[in-house]
């Protein structure tokens, strides 16, 4: 992979113009060099951060050096030093050298005795005209380090105010004179500097500004520099600023816009050389939707080159470390927020239930709470929007409905075909609970599923070796969690082919040990393994083609591990209400139930069923007698309670079923309810049961015409005793309940 990030260098070919600003730099080189008047000129390149001043400065340098023979240019780079006096000084010394280095000695005795006088003798006879030059400047710069900041200014003004300087003055204008040369001065980035530097430059030009021959060129943001120098040099106030840069600014020029078309481009441009060296390709609908959104909602803000090579160097940085794991349309917008809206960027970061969380009606029984939170949603909203106009604001609200279209009713934006959450899942969209931190984190969270790795399982499940598959799937299990492992399965469910639900089935019913049972919502339906038999009996209902159902849920029967996971699966694959067809014919569910049936008893070895699969033991019942042979049922609990009378305990809590409550710590056993009597009378024969519990209890139950509910502290005694009761009552043979709490 090829790292794509730009330094935001300025530019300095032509070639590499792409906003059409070489011209402009051209004639401001054309300019300088075919000048008729000596007179020195101050000209200011106007334009803010990042719109490409240095670049235009680079242009003109390079057209200044097509005149060589006769152009003398160097940058004064004001960031170097920490003071004023050091500042100064350092402008005299680089001036110096740039002299020296720039005469040729054509008659070292020529003017050898012009200055005597004010040198007093310190240097000796004079040297040449380009040492001499030189020396006097550096001598300016000796008595401004001598000297403190404050007097540099009025020091070496008046040195050049004496009239011996003025003759200095003189002979150098006319060296440059005779040698047809001219001094070019380029300051850059003046509005980058603290408010007392910037005024030291302004008063280094306003110093040096009538030496012939001497064109200064300086570039920053006026706003910003009239404000720091209004301080100094005028009432204080930005006008006062501005007046004061009128004075020094002999030719003020503002950059030339950067043409919309050719910024849109440019950035384009570098979103397309970030996708490639990430090696990622859009499809068309992508490509499309990104243009459409992007263009839309961000381009209004797109007004600097800056601000494109930091979008270009943003998605540079993101698309390798997210690849494969979000949706690309999405991580190039929020890109987008951070590096056109950043005031939204952080509020979205920040607050994510604003974005991905619910806002309920006022309909609803938390109509006060939706408007709490609508309310504080418009705060934080207007507090971001300070800083933007209404045509921005009014696209940020475009965006985050885009992205987010759970905003929709508190943004007052509507939007139609933004997909449920199940499609909006699958597209790996910012706007889901499971996405939504990736796209901030940038890598794959801890207990989060790897896309890529999720998608390499699914692709090659049904070439790899069987139990390559299952060691795969572990390794999923264990680098996420287990239930995320089946989330994120279940919302692929509807769109996998056929063989590769078979073989995800085979795979995925030799894990029900790492499915843990817990408790979960609605009676433990929403546990690891419960969703894990859900997702596998929508695949054969759905997924799986009509010819190899009967086989595949004949392979689970006899393979699934544990039993109970092939208990739950095949119980989820019966039919639960009218509007479901059958997936097998009475005669295939009959063998299958038989198949079942004999799995259970061959694990059960020497005991009941209800004793070895306690909480399965309902499930295994109720498919005997409804799909296999009731009265067959009827005989085997008869004959296994004949050898094993205690054992009813166990077989009417197979009935009862664990309760989850808030009020308990761990699941238990509780009280009989009349639905669950009815449900034992449905498919076994409760006469015999009551009268088995009556010789284990060693009572008369007739005198039982109390129900005691127990809850959690339920004891085996009781819960008999609670069926008993709902025997005498349904017999007519006690009053009616009297229901006593303990």
């Amino acid at each position: 992979m090829r790292e794509n990030f730009l330094a935001d260098k300025p530019i300095s070919e032509e070639k590499e113009d792409k906003f059409q600003r070489y011209r402009f730099s051209k004639r401001i080189a054309e300019t300088i060099v075919n000048r008729i008047s000596i007179d020195s000129i101050v000209i200011g390149l106007y334009g803010a951060w990042g719109e490409g001043k240095t670049s235009v400065l680079n242009f003109i340098k390079k057209e200044l050096d097509s005149h060589q023979t006769n152009i003398i240019h160097f940058t004064f780079n004001p960031w170097r030093f920490t003071d004023e006096t050091t500042l100064l000084t350092s402008f005299f010394n680089m001036l110096a050298t740039e002299l020296k280095e720039s005469f040729v000695d054509e008659n070292p005795a020529k003017g050898k005795n012009i200055f005597s006088k004010w040198y007093n003798n310190k240097k000796g006879d004079l040297k040449t005209d380009r040492e001499a030059i030189g020396d006097l400047i550096q001598e300016y710069a000796k008595v401004a380090s001598i000297l403190g900041a404050s007097d540099v200014v009025e020091t070496v003004g008046k040195a050049i105010s004496d009239g011996n300087i003025e003759k200095l003055k003189a002979r150098i204008e006319k060296l440059l004179k005779d040698h047809q040369k001219k001094v070019v001065i380029f300051i850059d980035d003046i509005d980058r500097l603290e408010k007392n530097e910037i005024q030291s430059i302004f008063r280094l030009v306003k110093l040096t500004g009538d030496f012939a021959y001497t064109t200064y060129v300086l570039s920053f943001d006026e706003n910003m520099v009239a404000s720091a120098i209004a301080e100094r040099f005028g009432t204080g106030d930005q006008k006062a600023g501005l007046n004061f840069l009128e004075k020094i600014i002999q030719i003020p020029l503002k950059l030339p816009l950067a043409q919309k078309t050719a910024l849109i481009n440019y950035c384009f441009e570098l979103v397309n050389q970030s996708l490639e060296s990430s090696e990622i390709i859009l499809t068309s609908e992508e490509e499309m939707e990104f243009s459409k959104k992007f263009s839309s909602n961000f381009l209004l803000r797109l007004n600097t080159p800056r601000l494109a090579v930091r979008y270009g160097n943003s998605i540079s940085f993101s698309l390798p470390l997210l690849k494969g794991e979000v949706n690309y349309v999405d991580l190039l917008l929020i890109e987008a927020f951070r590096v056109f809206y950043p005031e939204f960027y952080d509020f979205i970061r920040d607050k994510p239930d604003y974005f991905i969380g619910t806002y309920p009606t006022e309909q609803s029984s938390t109509s006060t709470l939706n408007l709490t939170k609508n309310d504080k949603f418009k705060k934080m909203f207007d507090d971001c929007s300070k800083l933007y106009n209404s045509d921005e604001i009014k696209n940020v609200q475009d965006a985050m409905v885009d992205l987010f279209p759970n905003v929709q009713t508190v943004l007052n934006v509507r939007r139609f075909g933004v997909g449920n959450e199940e499609r909006r899942y699958n597209d790996k969209r910012i706007s889901t609970n499971q996405y939504f931190n990736r796209y901030f984190s940038y890598v794959v969270i801890d207990g989060d599923i790897s896309d890529v790795a999720f998608s390499d399982f699914l692709a090659n499940i049904t070439e790899r070796d069987f139990q390559e598959n299952i060691k795969e799937a572990i390794c999923l299990i264990k680098s996420s969690t287990p239930a995320n492992f089946v989330q994120k399965f279940r919302f692929k469910e509807k769109i996998l082919e056929s063989d590769i639900s078979i073989s995800l089935i085979r795979v995925i019913t030799q894990l029900g040990d790492q499915f843990p049972e817990g408790k979960g919502a609605f009676g433990g339906w929403t546990n690891p393994r419960s969703q894990a038999s859900i997702f596998i009996s929508q695949l054969i209902r759905n997924q799986v083609i009509e010819d190899e159902k009967f086989g595949l849920v004949k392979w689970i029967i006899t393979n699934a591990a544990p039993f109970q996971f092939a208990t739950e699966i095949f119980s989820n694959c019966q039919v639960v209400n009218e509007e479901r067809n059958d997936l097998f014919t009475k005669e295939q569910y009959a063998e299958l139930s038989s198949n079942l049936i004999s799995r259970a008893k061959s694990l059960s070895l020497n005991k009941p069923i209800w004793e070895s699969y306690i909480l399965e033991s309902y499930s295994i019942m109720n498919i005997w007698a409804n799909n296999f042979d009731k009265q067959d049922l009827k005989d085997y609990v008869e004959e296994q309670l004949n050898i094993f009378p205690e054992s009813i305990a166990s077989l009417l809590k197979g009935f009862v079923g664990y309760t989850y409550s808030s009020a308990w710590p761990l699941p238990y056993f509780g009280d009989l309810k009349k639905n669950t009597y009815d449900w034992v009378e449905r498919i076994l024969d409760t006469n015999f049961i009551y009268k088995k519990i009556g010789e284990v209890l060693k009572i008369d139950l007739f005198i039982i015409n109390e129900y005691n509910e127990l809850k959690h502290m339920q004891t085996d005694e009781n819960m008999m005793k609670q069926f008993a009761y709902w025997h005498n009552k349904k017999e007519n043979l006690i009053s009616p309940v009297v229901e006593v709490e303990i």
